[in-house]
C-alpha cells in the first residue's frame, strides 16, 4: 500500500499561519481605570477635577454629607420598625396568656359552683382546664428536650461526645 500524504505543501503553510502585511493593523489602542473606594477621591484627582469644575470638592462633601445623612435615618427608620414589630409580638402574647387566664379562671369557678350544687361534671368543666395548664407547664419541663444555641432540639444533659443509642 502506498502511503497518502495529507500535509500541504511547505510553502503554503507558512501563507496560511500569518495574515500579509497589509492586512495587518497599524494601531494600538489602550484603555486605563482608576477605581478607588474611599469616599472622596485621591487629592491630585480631586485638583484635576477643581480645574474643570471649581466647585467640585464643596459639591462632593455636600453629597456625601447628604447621603450619610439618607443612610442613617433608613437605618433609625428599619430599628424603629424592629422595634415595634417586636412590642406588637410581646403584646399579642401578653393579650394571649391574660386571656387564657381568665377562660381557665371562669371554667375553674364555674366547674366548682356546677359541684356545689352537687352535679359529677362539674369536676369535668373544673378538671380539664387543670389539665391543660397542667400539659403546658409541666410537659415543657419534663420533656427532656432543650435547644441549643443554634435552634435546634437536642436532649439534655447530652454532649457531642456522648454516643446516643437507638433501639
Amino acid at each position: 500500500m502506498s502511503a497518502i500524504n495529507h500535509d500541504p505543501p511547505e510553502d503554503n503553510k507558512e501563507s496560511n499561519l500569518v495574515p500579509p502585511k497589509s492586512q495587518v493593523a497599524q494601531s494600538l489602542e489602550f484603555k486605563a481605570s482608576v477605581r478607588f473606594d474611599l469616599p472622596l477621591p485621591p487629592p491630585e484627582i480631586l485638583a484635576a477635577y477643581k480645574k474643570v469644575i471649581p466647585n467640585i470638592p464643596e459639591r462632593l462633601l455636600t453629597m456625601l454629607e447628604e447621603e450619610q445623612k439618607h443612610a442613617f435615618e433608613l437605618n433609625r427608620q428599619e430599628q424603629a420598625e424592629q422595634h415595634l414589630k417586636e412590642l406588637r409580638a410581646h403584646t399579642r402574647a401578653l393579650r394571649g396568656q391574660i386571656f387564657s387566664f381568665a377562660l381557665i379562671l371562669i371554667a375553674i369557678v364555674a366547674g366548682a359552683i356546677v359541684c356545689g350544687y352537687g352535679y359529677w361534671f362539674g369536676t369535668l368543666i373544673a378538671g380539664v382546664p387543670v389539665g391543660v395548664v397542667g400539659v403546658f407547664v409541666l410537659g415543657k419541663e419534663s420533656s427532656g428536650k432543650g435547644t441549643n444555641q443554634s435552634g435546634n432540639t437536642e436532649s439534655i444533659g447530652t454532649t457531642p461526645d456522648t454516643p446516643t443509642i437507638e433501639k
